[in-house]
């Protein structure tokens, strides 16, 4: 399945990343690859881009790590969490912003709940 960067030119999945319980490849793929231009058909991602992307998945390994605590070690619990609707994301859930490239928002959220903090 070819995926798409943000600005709609295809993009080739990255194979050097170890897989995360619960999600898809290409799910990861989509996640960690959301910087413009990064794939190309004709070219491999730059050094920078690697960087970027291996940074990408070392936050979502974070993010999938810390909601595993949080919900008694279950990689079921997570999976149902992120693709549940959410309402302090409006009712969209985790996964979509995860999808979108906006780790952070997801990122916020689990800390407030590993914190307690109000949401």
């Amino acid at each position: 399945m070819a995926l798409k960067s943000r600005d709609d030119t295809q993009i080739l999945p990255f194979s050097g990343l170890d897989e995360i319980p619960g999600f898809s490849k290409e799910e990861i793929d989509q996640v960690i690859s959301h910087i413009p231009n990064c794939y190309q058909k004709t070219s491999m991602p730059s050094k920078l881009h690697q960087g970027k992307l291996k940074e990408n998945q070392k936050r979502l390994d974070r993010v999938v790590t810390e909601l595993r605590e949080l919900l008694d070690g279950s990689m079921d619990y997570v999976q149902i969490w992120l693709r549940s609707p959410n309402p302090q994301l409006g009712g969209r859930t985790a996964l979509s912003y995860l999808l979108e490239g906006k780790i952070e928002v997801v990122e916020e959220l689990v800390h407030a709940m590993n914190t307690g903090q109000p949401i």
